[in-house]
């Protein structure tokens, strides 16, 4: 997801609750770049202890909306994402409640949007709420209804998009908008429904990656992208399907009119053009992690920081001969910020103390630096000078919040 940029006056606020930016400007790593039939192969350097100096994040929030109790307008469950508009009013995809909540610049409530159901700007029960924007119009996910609604610059709802459901693609999920104003789609094969008997391992399942118009009709393929493989757990007469631990989850996000596709251990992002085409691999020098060195630390950290229900579950999950993969993911999270810059999260093990630690590379795939994030904070989208996120707290409290943001001079 790109992030929606933020003019002053939040500019005037950046020097309030900024750690100091390093003023480094040590020159970056080198980047080599080819050709080979067609595809642009770029190669940059990241170093395996990263310098953390390329952007500065507030300490403190400028903006903190949610409550751990009062008024239930300001009582947050299950949000997913958060959009800020250009004026400084925030939405809030509530899904716990399945409405959309919009706030002033100052966190005082405005009004709310949707609710239960399958009516017009309604979302459903299990809905979970992602926004997508392209010029004044935003669009939200109803999912489990495989649609969109749709609302004006003034966050009123405008209509509903529902998808062209056909035989081949019948469970089609909204990911993105393209600079053209199309959609990136995802949809499982076979709808993504899980069977088999206890002790198999279900090798992951294949999803593609389509273009949508902006009415929902389908264009075409984009990338065909492999799952997650899962275990099929019993545990008593319960029946479960974990991914297997310390794989890697496939990560895909929208910049300009490509799309980035990152899969696999190895740190590398495919580029995509929106009609199908490999144009670019960007490829980072990393060194890999092996599960065998981290393994029965991952499990004791993991096992530490489960409540009493969960954890018999997974101490029998643990002992199974799992088919773990020979490394551990390099990345876990990939966000193209306003500027067009794209973020990856390090992967971090279970209980690992540290706050996040975000490589950054350009559109064209120069390294640029890493940046930290605060422990905690779940990034949703990363704008010129703030982020927005959520904290979530020891007592599972949800709270949007803005923070500053600096970047290094030049970068």
């Amino acid at each position: 997801m790109q992030g929606h940029p933020l003019k002053t006056p939040l500019a005037l606020l950046l020097v309030a609750g900024l750690a100091c930016a390093s003023d480094s400007t040590a020159t970056p790593p080198a980047t080599t770049v080819r050709d080979s039939a067609g595809i642009q192969i770029v190669e940059s350097s990241a170093p395996a202890t990263p310098d953390t100096s390329l952007a500065s994040v507030g300490a403190e929030p400028l903006l903190a909306i949610g409550v751990e109790e009062g008024d239930p307008k300001y009582l947050l469950h299950r949000v997913y994402d958060a959009y800020r508009f250009a004026d400084g009013r925030t939405a809030i995809g509530n899904s716990g409640t399945s409405e959309i909540r919009v706030f002033d610049a100052s966190g005082k409530h405005l009004h709310s949007l949707g609710g239960k159901g399958a009516g017009p700007g309604e979302f459903g029960a299990l809905a979970s709420i992602y926004f997508h924007a392209h010029n004044d119009t935003l669009l939200a996910t109803d999912g489990g209804a495989f649609r969109m609604n749709v609302y004006s610059p003034d966050a009123r709802f405008v209509g509903t998009r529902p998808f062209d459901v056909t035989g081949e693609f019948t469970r089609p999920f909204m990911r993105g908008v393209f600079a053209d104003g199309t959609w990136l789609v995802q949809a499982f094969d076979g709808g993504g429904s899980l069977s088999g008997p206890p002790g198999a391992v279900l090798e992951g399942g294949m999803y593609t990656l389509l273009r949508y118009d902006a009415h929902g009709k389908r264009m075409n393929d984009i990338a065909r992208v492999t799952d997650r493989p899962r275990y099929v757990h019993q545990f008593g007469q319960s029946i479960s399907y974990p991914y297997i631990p310390l794989t890697a989850a496939p990560l895909h996000t929208i910049a300009d009119n490509s799309v980035l596709v990152h899969r696999g251990p190895r740190p590398e992002i495919e580029v995509y053009s929106s009609t199908g085409q490999l144009r670019r691999l960007i490829r980072l020098s990393r060194p890999n992690v092996r599960t065998a060195d981290v393994w029965e630390t991952v499990k004791a950290q993991s096992l530490a920081s489960m409540n009493e229900q969960q954890r018999p579950r997974y101490e029998e999950f643990f002992s199974k001969q799992l088919p773990l993969p020979e490394f551990a993911p390099a990345y876990a999270a990939m966000i193209v910020d306003s500027d067009g810059r794209i973020w990856l999260q390090r992967y971090r093990l279970a209980g690992d103390p540290s706050g996040p630690v975000w490589d950054v590379v350009g559109a064209d795939g120069a390294w640029l630096g890493s940046a930290a994030t605060p422990r905690g904070f779940s990034v949703y989208r990363i704008g010129e000078d703030h982020i927005l996120g959520k904290e979530t707290d020891s007592l599972g409290v949800e709270r949007v919040q803005l923070r500053a943001m600096r970047t290094r001079a030049g970068r």
